[in-house]
């Protein structure tokens, strides 16, 4: 084996031990302003790899400034994308080996993909299109039911723990959300189909006890009830709230044990929560009566972002290693051959080997230069979603939603909707977001 210069052992020494995480920028709630700007320097923004993260951004601040149709039109475009490039992935993979995953038109974590139609339901509802959101919210949940079908016999040993008390509890990774069968609950409650809105609650609370790890806080029982339970001349007001900003992907740098070989692999950063608390007040126009309540957190969409993101990352740590591996033994065979070479009495076959040990280095440099983690994923899902009802007298109201800090702490943010209709077996649901901090751009 040749002995290598110092320098470069040294430079790839100080480069393992470096790690690199993504910037963040200040806060930014204007998500009119936000659109605007990536409409207007997408190309900036995005590269031409990345349509599937710019489809998802748009589509979500489209959905946050109130413009359902073009949210609707974008998000279903980009899961379109998000199918094509999932199947054209398995042809460029073999491109991706050599240079980086970056070369790969990106298609989406699983947790985008199943969540863009919870927002695609949602926008359906404002619309007053009742089908079309069942129909999302049934292709929401067939994706989680198709992640399910690979822990089947861990569901089993979960529920059957949950049943017994004396029994270890057991967590199964994601398949079930329980955003997504609340939601089914209501819209089945506004349809008229009892049994349904059951089925969507029982499901709800397999979802509590076999993903405990993802759903690390109090299953909403109460709130659950009342929602299958409105008293007859009575009215349900139903809010959703968004909060504190997604996940974001960083890299980082380590030594593989052969070759020299510097491998950069992606992990899942979350971001520190700017809400804790959401609570609700409603106030009838007519009769001034004031109605309050806290919500409930319903899902961590950050718990199932990394948890759908820790299921393939392995093979993503596997195909990092291989791809450095393929670049270190085309530079360890040109710096050992120019070690011999240098050793020649023959000045021309000396020069040689010089030129073939200064590109040894020089492909080590590219070859960390190259080597860069897949970091790609939108900026705009929420981390977390609370749920809250209010049972009221049928009329007009004022209904505010207000963000805090902890309860009892800082107010963060609060949404106010003006001269609501509130009709007895009619579902009226609003929905209220704040992020915190927004980044922009793959």
């Amino acid at each position: 084996m040749s002995t290598r210069p110092f320098a470069s052992r040294l430079l790839f020494s100080i480069m393992a031990a470096t790690f690199i995480f993504s910037s963040l920028p200040a806060p930014a709630i204007d998500y009119a302003a936000q659109l605007s700007y990536i409409e207007k320097n997408s190309k900036k923004l995005y590269s031409k790899k990345s349509v599937v993260v710019q489809g998802l951004d748009e589509g979500l601040l489209s959905y946050y400034t109130g413009d359902y149709a073009g949210s609707i039109k974008k998000l279903s475009r980009t899961e379109s994308k998000i199918d094509d490039y999932f199947s054209k992935s398995i042809s460029q993979s073999i491109e991706s080996f050599i240079v980086n995953d970056l070369v790969i038109d990106y298609a989406g974590e699983d947790y985008e993909d199943l969540y863009l139609n919870l927002f695609k339901s949602l926008s359906y509802y404002h619309l007053g299109m009742l089908e079309d959101a069942i129909v999302e919210i049934n292709r929401f949940e067939n994706k989680s039911q198709h992640i399910s079908q690979r822990y089947e016999a861990e569901l089993i040993k979960a529920r059957q723990a949950a049943e017994n008390a004396d029994a270890t509890p057991v967590s199964v990774t994601f398949h079930n959300s329980a955003l997504g069968q609340y939601l089914a609950l209501l819209y089945h409650r506004a349809d008229g189909n009892k049994d349904a809105a059951l089925s969507a609650a029982r499901f709800l609370h397999d979802a509590f006890i076999t993903q405990g790890k993802l759903y690390d806080f109090d299953e909403p029982v109460k709130l659950v009830k009342e929602d299958l339970n409105v008293p007859k001349g009575k009215a349900r007001i139903n809010v959703l709230a968004f909060s504190n900003g997604s996940p974001y992907k960083s890299q980082m740098y380590f030594p593989a044990i052969i070759f020299n070989a510097v491998v950069a692999i992606p992990f899942m950063q979350t971001r520190r929560p700017k809400v804790g608390f959401v609570g609700v007040k409603a106030t009838n126009l007519e009769t001034h009566k004031t109605y309050k309540s806290s919500m409930s957190q319903l899902e961590s969409l950050e718990n199932v972002a990394v948890d759908t993101f820790q299921t393939h990352s392995a093979s993503i740590y596997s195909k990092a290693i291989a791809r450095m591996l393929f670049k270190q033994i085309s530079s360890e065979l040109s710096g050992d051959i120019g070690s011999i070479m240098l050793e020649s009495d023959d000045p021309t076959i000396a020069l040689i080997g010089g030129i073939l040990e200064l590109a040894s280095v020089a492909g080590e440099v590219s070859a960390w230069l190259t080597e860069t983690a897949d970091l790609r994923m939108s900026s705009y899902f929420p981390a977390r979603a609370d749920a809250g009802g209010l049972t009221v007298e049928p009329g007009r109201y004022d209904i505010t939603m207000e963000f805090y800090q902890t309860k009892g702490g800082k107010l963060m943010y609060r949404k106010k909707f003006k001269n609501v209709a509130v009709s007895e077996g009619k579902l009226c649901l609003l929905e209220a977001s704040y992020l915190g901090n927004d980044v922009v751009g793959n």
